[in-house]
């Protein structure tokens, strides 16, 4: 799955994370990576604001619900 700036998301192993990507790139190695603002952290609030530097596969992008 590529992410794509602006993409609202969700860590997926830690549920309770969610952020927007504001980077992506693929590293030499051909990872692909993104880098995410945290907009919402239930157990640690004070990093709200800060960067997490993360292979895409740790992030799931939120749809929002078709009516």
């Amino acid at each position: 799955m590529k992410l794509q700036v602006g993409d609202l998301v969700q860590h997926v192993d830690h549920p309770d994370i969610m952020g927007t990507v504001i980077m992506v790139a693929t590293t030499n190695k051909g990872s692909d990576v993104c880098k995410v603002v945290i907009n919402y952290n239930k157990n640690f609030p004070e990093n709200i604001g800060k960067t997490r530097y993360l292979n895409q596969c740790y992030w799931r992008k939120l749809e929002l619900p078709s009516n």
